[in-house]
């Protein structure tokens, strides 16, 4: 329940770490608040090594520097909130194998700095990240998730996952291998950015303000989108780029371009004729209308996060006293995520 009478709270003092673990043995954090409200330069959770596991814990973190940091070793997060007030990423994984699940990042201008493992597979599954509106600043510093490494090889799956309000929802670099699918990106100013690797846009909303995909390098591959509310461009690709590859897509917007018409309608690398839309003479997706209210029906989830992000974790203890619990999570009431069917499913199951 959202009360979660037997949790645990662990204070750091000012200018330390909360915990910190160094070596090859295995470690698990769970029921657990974690504060550090001064901590400087230090993290509130350092693993160097380490096989680490954060469930059903609480992060509040006030600092210069990241809240979670992971260097080698292997670290996982279940059902865990990370509130982190700090101009760094809330989280840092540096080579560690990484895999979280059912939780939320909230505040911090860059959620996410993942430098994958060259072998293990990373996967970050039904994972919501949102930040403080911080104006159109651009580039890893200000991304979602930035996944990093110019001499990394590594594979990222993200799958159901939410990245509302950065400067880019995934910035993508090095020689990784990244699978973006079935997740949302919203309220940003550019949505996916391509500066090397392979990425995979598959199955997935992505709203934003600026630039939908821009590409500086490395392949880009985006199939059964939908996209909306880019005010300069759906696809940009910088001098000498590949071009992005793909199709089935669908792109929202009120500009004259997507207006159905008689004739054959062409813009810099696009052409549309009828609904149908072409990038560089391929077949990229069709035009659609917005609605009334200007947002598709898909990106409803999106709005529903950003009102209570707190909400989208119910596993994890909340923070704050019984009554700014209350006034967030309502009496005794745990309010599931988007995708409660499956997670009840798989409660079901177990029992």
């Amino acid at each position: 329940s959202p009360d979660f009478p037997r949790q645990a709270t662990l204070r750091a003092p000012r200018g330390q770490e909360c915990i910190t673990i160094i070596g090859r043995g295995e470690v698990l954090l769970t029921d657990l608040v974690l504060e550090a409200g001064e901590a400087g330069d230090k993290p509130c959770v350092y693993s160097n090594g380490a096989d680490v596991t954060l469930r059903r814990t609480a992060i509040k973190y006030a600092g210069q520097y990241h809240a979670v940091d992971a260097e080698d070793g292997r670290f996982t997060i279940r059902d865990t909130l990370i509130d982190a007030s700090t101009p760094y990423a809330a989280l840092a994984v540096k080579g560690a194998a990484f895999d979280m699940s059912r939780s939320v990042i909230d505040n911090a201008p860059m959620a996410i700095d993942l430098t994958p493992h060259n072998v293990e597979s990373a996967r970050i599954h039904e994972v919501f990240l949102l930040a403080q509106p911080s104006g159109a600043a651009f580039g890893p510093p200000t991304s979602g998730i930035a996944i990093r490494g110019f001499g990394q090889n590594g594979q990222v799956d993200v799958t159901r996952t939410i990245v509302c309000g950065f400067g880019a929802g995934l910035y993508v670099q090095g020689g990784n291998r990244v699978r973006f699918m079935d997740s949302q990106i919203c309220n940003g100013a550019k949505g996916v950015v391509a500066a090397g690797g392979q990425t995979e846009v598959v199955a997935s909303v992505i709203g934003v303000t600026n630039i939908g995909l821009q590409i500086a390098g490395g392949h880009l591959t985006i199939t059964d989108n939908l996209f909306y509310g880019s005010a300069a461009d759906w696809i940009f690709s910088e001098p000498g780029a590949p071009r992005v590859s793909g199709g089935g897509n669908t792109f929202v917007s009120d500009r004259d371009f997507c207006e159905i018409q008689e004739r054959e309608v062409s813009r810099g690398p696009f052409r549309r004729n009828g609904t149908e839309l072409f990038y560089y003479g391929s077949p990229l997706g069709v035009c659609r209308r917005p609605p009334s209210n200007g947002v598709p029906r898909e990106a409803e989830v999106c709005k529903r996060f950003e009102r209570n992000p707190a909400a989208w974790t119910p596993y994890a203890p909340p923070l704050g006293t019984p009554e700014e619990r209350r006034e967030r999570h309502g009496p005794g009431v745990v309010i599931s995520s988007p995708n409660d069917r499956d997670r009840d499913r798989d409660r079901n199951r177990r029992n």
